[in-house]
């Protein structure tokens, strides 16, 4: 009798050591999950972070500096002169306001022999 009490003690202990372990091993899965999760996050983020970087250093040199005063301010070095053309879309725009204003067969002309 004292021989059975003692294997039933060591086997009820047995299956805590067993269910405790795979317990263990889970969360050790888990947590391997999560770190190459971080990890790409964290290579994702020094990526945006040296081009970000670059980026800025671009915009500190004169060169940026000089080409934007050039394109959205208009300015000019000594000597140059600026030249504002017309916005292209808006010149698109009115060909196909006049082209609505013409009959189909007039479109068409216009199409063949202009």
């Amino acid at each position: 009798m004292k021989q059975k009490i003692i294997f039933f003690v060591v086997f009820i202990f047995g299956i805590y050591l067993a269910i405790s372990l795979s317990k263990q091993i889970w969360m050790l899965w888990q947590s391997k999950d999560r770190l190459e999760i971080s990890q790409q996050r964290l290579e994702k983020a020094q990526a945006e972070n040296q081009k970000l970087k670059s980026e800025l250093e671009n915009t500190q040199s004169d060169q940026f500096v000089e080409e934007e005063a050039r394109n959205k301010l208009g300015m000019a070095r000594e000597g140059e002169q600026v030249v504002i053309l017309p916005n292209s879309a808006k010149i698109g725009e009115e060909r196909k306001q006049d082209q609505k204003k013409l009959e189909n067969w007039q479109k068409w002309m216009a199409l063949l022999f202009n």
